[in-house]
């Protein structure tokens, strides 16, 4: 008989841990990151002392604040991705954490190198000459943004 009664409170568990287990609620992280956007939402250069606004980044005296947005495929913010930085010229990136916010936002401000210099000339319209700072997710999830040194 208490073989009967172990079998059968075993059996019963089982049963009960399997229906917890089909009835998994949560969505695949692949489904929320796969339509997956970056927008960057401010560039704005800022004094290399003071943390004020500035017209344009000058080396050695100014640098550029950057705010990149990261959204799911229905433009709900995607917290705790991680986005990397580059960039095509010389110099640092000073990111606080390259973990997405609560907004699924990453702030990080670019310093270039004292003797860079790299200013998009009119007269070249199919060349780019300036600055370009790319924000990465993935390889297929990528935005870049552009200003003059």
């Amino acid at each position: 008989m208490t073989y009967s009664k172990n079998y059968l409170l075993t059996a019963f568990l089982l049963g009960c841990s399997m229906i917890n287990w089909g009835c998994d609620d949560r969505i695949p992280e692949e489904t929320l990151t796969s339509n997956a956007t970056i927008t960057i939402t401010e560039k704005q250069a800022i004094s290399d002392i003071d943390p004020i606004n500035v017209g344009e980044v000058v080396s050695g005296f100014s640098k550029m604040r950057i705010v990149a947005t990261l959204e799911n495929g229905s433009n709900q913010a995607i917290k705790d991705g991680i986005i990397t930085f580059s960039c095509d010229q010389t110099g640092s990136f000073d990111v606080i954490s390259p973990t997405t916010d609560v907004d699924g936002e990453v702030f990080v401000i670019f310093d270039p190198d004292d003797a860079a210099e790299a200013v998009d000339k009119n007269s070249t319209v199919s060349t780019y000459e300036g600055t370009t700072i790319t924000a990465k997710y993935s390889n297929e999830v990528t935005a870049t943004v552009r200003f003059n040194i």
